[in-house]
């Protein structure tokens, strides 16, 4: 019985397209202490199209930027997922953390 001859791996992913590899093997950037607060800002300014850069020269961003309540649903556990990995935080103070976070920085919500 002879043994089975498997293709080298390049063969194997000669048909997936350079910027899928690029991505898939790309990994995001890690969040610190340091840039959690900016991620998060950029994070719920996305739901709206925007970025920090674009709005940071408008000193009422967070009022001029709404959210609907499904999309600050969706951010609020989403930072609270993030700020519990980064600062090792159990749920209750990292939905502390966030109440902070939110009222400094959070944009408003659709009535």
């Amino acid at each position: 019985m002879g043994s089975v001859k498997l293709p080298s791996l390049p063969y194997i992913y000669d048909h997936l397209k350079p910027c899928y590899m690029k991505s898939l093997f790309q990994r995001r950037p890690k969040l610190t202490e340091q840039t959690i607060g900016m991620h998060l800002i950029n994070e719920q300014l996305a739901y709206v199209g925007k970025t920090w850069d674009q709005v940071k020269d408008d000193p009422e961003w967070f009022r001029n930027n709404q959210l609907t309540k499904k999309q600050y649903k969706e951010w609020k556990e989403y930072s609270i997922k993030r700020i519990r990995e980064v600062y090792k935080f159990d749920h209750q103070q990292a939905e502390l953390e966030f109440s902070y976070f939110d009222m400094g920085y959070g944009l408003s919500v659709k009535k």
